[in-house]
């Protein structure tokens, strides 16, 4: 003991743990209590990010699928009201036919001639009158198709745009741009503790 008292060094407890210096005194412990969290964080923020790509790549999909059911169902829409407007058309043909047939019947049975004067002049009319509901009626049908089919061609369009942001999303590559970031800032402590100097005072240092 004499010896140690007369080189001037404290009592010394033994060499440090492999891989360990004076960082291990003097709040050492804590400094590494504090890297273990912030590794925990990062595989926390790993895992958030993962889970938030996958939420988000899920939403798109989900999206764009339901864009492509409309789009369908406006296809489907756009056939029924061409297949009703013919069907109206061919009503309103039949309906100025039938107009057209009693009055040939009624001006006949007064033995009134078809081919001219007042009676010519009204089975004209009629089939003018016949023409123009049908050509309403088409028109109707035409516009009426052609709303739903560029209806459907906008939800097309856009499901694809939800589709292809859906492809943009990687939950892998977010999850590991995360923890290569993260990874480097744990590094970088690491490093920072491992090549801390002893302090002075502490129980491995040499007094003065």
């Amino acid at each position: 003991m004499g010896d140690t008292a007369a080189s001037g060094m404290t009592p010394n407890a033994g060499p440090l743990p492999n891989g360990m210096n004076g960082a291990t005194t003097s709040g050492g412990w804590g400094r590494y209590a504090g890297m273990a969290g912030q590794v925990a964080g990062v595989v926390s923020q790993t895992i958030g990010a993962y889970k938030k790509s996958s939420g988000t790549k899920y939403g798109f999909e989900f999206q764009s699928m339901v864009a492509k059911r409309n789009a369908d169902i406006a296809e489907m829409q756009a056939a029924d009201a061409m297949l009703r407007g013919q069907k109206d058309e061919q009503a309103v043909r039949q309906g100025g036919a039938n107009v057209e047939s009693s009055q040939r019947a009624s001006f006949a049975a007064r033995g009134l001639d078809l081919t001219e004067g007042s009676p010519l002049n009204i089975l004209t009319d009629t089939r003018y009158l016949t023409a123009r509901d049908v050509a309403t009626t088409r028109d109707n049908t035409n516009k009426e198709v052609w709303a739903l089919k560029n209806q459907a061609q906008n939800y097309t369009m856009n499901g694809q745009l939800l589709q292809y942001r859906a492809d943009l999303e990687s939950p892998m590559a977010e999850a590991g741009g995360t923890l290569l970031t993260g990874a480097g800032k744990v590094a970088g402590s690491w490093y920072a503790l491992r090549n801390r100097t002893v302090t002075p005072g502490s129980a491995y240092s040499l007094t003065d």
